[in-house]
């Protein structure tokens, strides 16, 4: 019989690593404000009334369902991928020089989307040039072009660079996978605390869970908040299919 012992009252805190499905590696979901699971069962209450009074004789477990939630703290393009539907795909854009856009009645704040990686601009009033930082406000890399005046009349001729592969920036198209994100998740705890401590490990679909506040005026970070649920794998043999917790010792 094991005995009591104080070093198992112990944060369980430590990295969550995420294999998506068709993938051979793991990669971390970094930084982990909180992470829990919840196995539930639903349970078929029997009735006797053999004695005459009818009292709960026994129970059948029916169903049984392990789910989960995180919060990640970490927003780099595979963890706001989970928590939009989405599917992280490769940003890549084409060059381009010459591009013309011309309006009127431009009022000061008004702001025009000429595309990333602006690399090239001219700007006029329609005769004289605009100055930047006096006239407009540019954001090359964002493409942002903002009017820090009115203008009655406007021109503007730019040009883009092409990104590409070798960029290694990615573009993600909220609910392009709305069925969530599938694989394999590890929770490992590095806390050396006590003789052991433990790998949690489960095959999962990862759904959102709930908003993203992208910003408020106290400073707090982003929270990225995920949940999601255990599934069969059934590559594994039976009694290992569904979430698994082994103990590592403390060497």
């Amino acid at each position: 019989m094991s005995q009591a012992n104080i070093k198992y009252v112990r944060n369980m805190a430590g990295e969550a690593l995420f294999q998506a499905e068709g993938s051979d590696v793991y990669v971390s979901l970094g930084h982990m404000k909180s992470f829990s699971t919840n196995s539930e069962p639903t349970v078929d209450n029997i009735y006797s009334s053999i004695s005459g009074n009818r009292v709960k004789s026994d129970v059948d477990t029916t169903e049984v369902n392990e789910s989960g939630t995180c919060v990640l703290r970490e927003t780099g393009a595979r963890q706001l991928a989970m928590a939009k539907l989405a599917v992280q795909g490769q940003l890549v854009q084409t060059a381009r020089t010459g591009v013309i856009r011309s309006g009127t009645n431009a009022k000061a704040g008004y702001t025009i989307d000429l595309g990333l990686a602006v690399t090239s601009l001219t700007a006029t009033d329609g005769t004289d040039p605009l100055v930047l930082g006096v006239d407009y406000d540019l954001d090359a890399a964002a493409g942002l072009f903002t009017f820090l005046v009115d203008q009655a009349e406007w021109d503007i001729s730019h040009g883009n660079a092409a990104i590409t592969a070798s960029d290694n920036l990615s573009v993600i198209g909220a609910l392009s996978a709305p069925q969530g994100t599938r694989g394999r998740l590890i929770l490992v705890q590095r806390q050396k605390r006590g003789p052991t401590r433990v790998k949690w490990s489960g095959k999962v679909v990862i759904w959102p869970n709930g908003e993203i506040m992208w910003h408020e005026d106290e400073g707090a970070k982003v929270d990225v908040p995920l949940k999601f649920d255990v599934i069969e794998d059934a590559t594994q043999p039976i009694g290992r299919r569904f979430s698994v917790i082994e103990e590592i010792p403390n060497t």
